[in-house]
C-alpha cells in the first residue's frame, strides 16, 4: 500500500511541476510580449528606425544608425523604464565583467565563469561623469549556461559601438 501511496504522490508532483513550469513559461512570454510592443511604440514615438536589436531578459537594446541613438527599454517592478543614449556624446563603451569572491580559499576550486556576477556594456560620456552600465548578464536573473552567449552578444555590441565611435571622431578631425 506504501509503494502505490508513493507512486501517487510522486505522480502528483510530477505533474504539479509540470503546470508550474506551463504556467511560468506563459507569464514570461506575456511579459517578453508587453515588453516588446512597448518598444516598437516608444521607438515609433521618437521616430528611430532600428538597424540593430538587442532583446535580453529583462531590456531591450535597439539601434537607429541614421540618428546614432540607442534606446534603451527596461522592466523593473512591473513597470516600464526607458532612456535614449546619443552616440554622439559618447566617448567609449566597453565590456565590464564583474566577479564575486566568497572565501580566499574558494578562488582556486571553481572555475571562474561560476564566479561572475554581471556582465555590462559601460557607457562612458564626453562630458558627463557617471558612466551608464546596461547589464547583458547577471546571477540573479540568468542561468549560468546562457553566461557565454551573452558576453558574446555585449563583445559583438561593444566592438560595433566601438567602430561607430571611431568612425565619427576621425570624422570630425
Amino acid at each position: 500500500m506504501s509503494l502505490i501511496a508513493l507512486i501517487l504522490l510522486l505522480a502528483g508532483a510530477g505533474l504539479l511541476l509540470g503546470r508550474l513550469h506551463a504556467w511560468n513559461s506563459h507569464r514570461l512570454r506575456r511579459s517578453r510580449a508587453g515588453l516588446l510592443t512597448s518598444f516598437s511604440r516608444l521607438g515609433s514615438c521618437h521616430n528611430l528606425s532600428f538597424t540593430s536589436q538587442e532583446i535580453l531578459a529583462d531590456r531591450i537594446l535597439g539601434f537607429d544608425g541614421l540618428n546614432k541613438k540607442l534606446l534603451v527599454l527596461e522592466k523593473r517592478a512591473g513597470h516600464y523604464d526607458w532612456f535614449t543614449i546619443n552616440m554622439e556624446d559618447v566617448e567609449s563603451c566597453t565590456v565590464m565583467s564583474v566577479y564575486h569572491w566568497d572565501k580566499v580559499s574558494e578562488r582556486t576550486q571553481k572555475r571562474l565563469d561560476e564566479r561572475v556576477s554581471k556582465i555590462a556594456l559601460v557607457f562612458c560620456f564626453k562630458k558627463e561623469a557617471r558612466p551608464i552600465e546596461l547589464p547583458f548578464y547577471t546571477s540573479e536573473t540568468n542561468e549560468l549556461c546562457e553566461l557565454r552567449m551573452l558576453e558574446a552578444k555585449a563583445r559583438g555590441w561593444e566592438s560595433f559601438l566601438t567602430k561607430l565611435l571611431t568612425h565619427n571622431q576621425t570624422g570630425r578631425a
